[in-house]
């Protein structure tokens, strides 16, 4: 705070009323006159400054004027005498800007992809692969879903067991899989690629086991979307469901019936049996969908410019043969996050020149919310969303910070402890 004198000086060299300083009596007055002109300018503003300085120091004393007088009086003067904004305030400005930047151009980037030749996709086929293991009480129900939405549109459905010590293989046979194979290595990656490896399609689809309610436009939808040429892989928007009030008990009440024939309406019959819906897990619903889009937007923004999402195995991941080939598929070593781990390399590869596009630099994978699917969350359900989000965070973190294949492992068998391994 400064001194009332200096405060006065101002007043009496700004020329207040009744107290105009007089000229020394060895300058004259023309002379006296010139010289207050050219320094009149000079002495008003230091005089306001110094008024500011003054008031601000005032309320600074009487707590009107924020924390620190001297930092608020600098700010103020700066500002030209509006008082400063919380330092919160300027970085939220600064995220939802650096966030509209992000998202404006990825926007721009998908409008530049539907500006590109389309593929000749109408008569490509599709293949379903289904890991399981001890699936005994869902997979059956599955199979029949699928015949029934998608015959004859679908060329395959494969089912590929990890070593199940319950009836798994049995009922994916009474249930019409046109393969069941099973898998010398346990692990959804591994099972995964002997699928591939075996299936004859043009698309792949990888389908979970628990997957409650399939998208019924699949094939339709896969077909426009894999026709753009950078697309590399695309998945789906995923509803998680609890467990529902009545059991099913279809693979047990059925279970000496012979093998169903792949007719429509047999099959269509037989799935309405198992439409009863669990209830909706709201709070993993919303994780599910965010994380898809926040993770890369946070962590990678350049890569979400150019297209890429983190799609997950709930999100029925599908992506053309060529494509999955090119990049020779999940990595087996990975017990957990294998389907993240193929989303990256897929967009870094880009699209596979066997599809014959011409186009080399980064794919593009991506999520499609116009087509949903209802997937299990008896494992998040008995969780909680609180204990839920905090597992599949601490292994999605320690996967993205370099953890190798068997630090994954111990971590997965040291957080999954449930019966649904």
């Amino acid at each position: 705070m400064l001194h009332p004198r200096a405060c006065n000086y101002a007043r009496l060299q700004c020329g207040s009323p009744g107290r105009s300083p007089l000229p020394p009596s060895s300058v004259s007055k023309d002379l006296w006159s010139r010289m207050m002109s050219k320094q009149a300018c000079r002495k008003r503003n230091v005089a306001k400054r110094l008024t500011c300085l003054c008031k601000s120091g005032s309320e600074a004393k009487t707590g009107q004027g924020g924390h620190g007088g001297g930092g608020s009086s600098n700010s103020r003067y700066k500002s030209g005498g509006d008082s400063p904004k919380p330092w919160g305030s300027s970085l939220l400005q600064a995220f939802l800007g650096w966030m509209l930047f992000v998202i404006l151009g990825s926007a721009a980037n998908d409008l530049m992809h539907a500006m590109d030749q389309k593929l000749d996709t109408a008569g490509w086929k599709i293949s379903i692969i289904i890991p399981a293991l001890n699936e005994e009480g869902c997979i059956r129900a599955l199979l029949q879903k699928l015949y029934a939405l998608y015959a004859p549109e679908a060329l395959e459905i494969i089912v590929v067991d990890g070593g199940s010590s319950d009836r798994t293989v049995a009922e994916a046979q009474r249930g019409g899989a046109t393969q069941v194979l099973v898998s010398s290595q346990r692990g959804r990656a591994a099972q995964m690629n002997v699928g591939a490896a075996a299936a004859s399609g043009d698309i792949l689809v990888f389908m979970h086991a628990d997957t409650t309610k399939p998208p019924a436009d699949l094939p339709q939808v896969l077909r426009r979307a894999l026709a753009e040429p950078r697309t590399c892989m695309v998945g789906m928007l995923t509803l998680i469901r609890g467990s529902p009030e009545k059991q099913r008990s279809d693979s047990a009440s059925n279970s000496s019936e012979v093998p169903v024939q792949h007719t429509k309406g047999s099959h269509g019959a037989a799935a309405d049996d198992h439409e009863k819906d669990g209830p909706l897990l709201k709070f993993m619903t919303f994780h599910q969908c965010i994380k898809t889009a926040f993770y890369p937007m946070l962590l990678q923004p350049v890569w979400y410019l150019q297209g890429f999402r983190l799609l997950f195995g709930d999100q029925v991941m599908c992506c053309r043969r060529n494509d999955f080939t090119a990049v020779q598929g999940f990595k087996a070593s990975l017990p957990i996050m294998e389907d993240a781990d193929l989303c990256i390399r897929m967009h870094k590869a880009g699209p596979s020149e066997a599809c014959g596009l011409g186009y080399k630099g980064h794919g593009r994978v991506h999520q499609l919310m116009g087509s949903v699917t209802e997937t299990s969350g008896r494992r998040l359900e008995e969780w909680g969303n609180l204990w839920g989000s905090w597992v599949l965070f601490r292994i999605a973190i320690a996967w993205y910070c370099g953890a190798t294949g068997d630090q994954l492992k111990s971590l997965y068998t040291k957080l999954y402890t449930d019966a649904f391994r």
